[in-house]
């Protein structure tokens, strides 16, 4: 008694910011397959029934964003099966910073503060810096943080009166800013 071998390249449990190339191999070298079927966040039985045939060397994506099991299976013409799965995590999508506000006159001392968390729905948020700049110069780090629903940090410049920009930047488990 031999089982069919089925396998898929890719699966991992790190995120991937763009859709693989997931290349399905089944086969059985004693009596030859029966079928061999795939089937996406299921299960074994549900592969079984009313999965996707495929042929040795087929290739499919990862059906969207987010985190998804994909099933094989297979049977040989003696009815042995054979089966595997692997988790596939996808995030396409750029994380949403908050947008902070500041004093439109401020000198010396103020207070920058942001009111709407930073969002990334697929893989999370990771972490955020919170940028300035002086009148549409080089930005610099003021403050990094794990993006709270509302923060606020003070901020002493030494650049004069005038226009600054407090850009926040957000980045997902991914690694992906925005």
């Amino acid at each position: 008694k031999t089982n069919p071998a089925v396998s898929a390249t890719g699966a991992s449990a790190t995120w991937y910011t763009s859709n693989p190339t997931i290349t399905l191999s089944a086969s059985d070298a004693a009596s030859g397959l029966s079928y061999a079927k795939y089937a996406w966040d299921s299960s074994d039985a549900t592969c079984r029934a009313s999965g996707t045939s495929y042929t040795n060397g087929n290739t499919i994506a990862i059906p969207s964003d987010g985190n998804h099991t994909l099933y094989l299976c297979a049977a040989d013409t003696v009815t042995n099966q054979g089966s595997w799965n692997g988790t596939y995590k996808l995030d396409t999508v750029n994380p949403v910073a908050p947008v902070p506000s500041s004093p439109a006159n401020a000198n010396a001392a103020f207070t920058v503060s942001w009111a709407a968390a930073a969002s990334d729905a697929t893989s999370g948020v990771a972490s955020c810096v919170l940028q300035v700049s002086y009148n549409a110069g080089a930005y610099a780090t003021v403050a990094s943080t794990n993006c709270p629903v509302i923060g606020s940090t003070t901020y002493t410049h030494d650049s004069g009166d005038g226009p600054y920009a407090f850009p926040v930047l957000a980045t997902d488990r991914c690694g992906r800013p925005p």
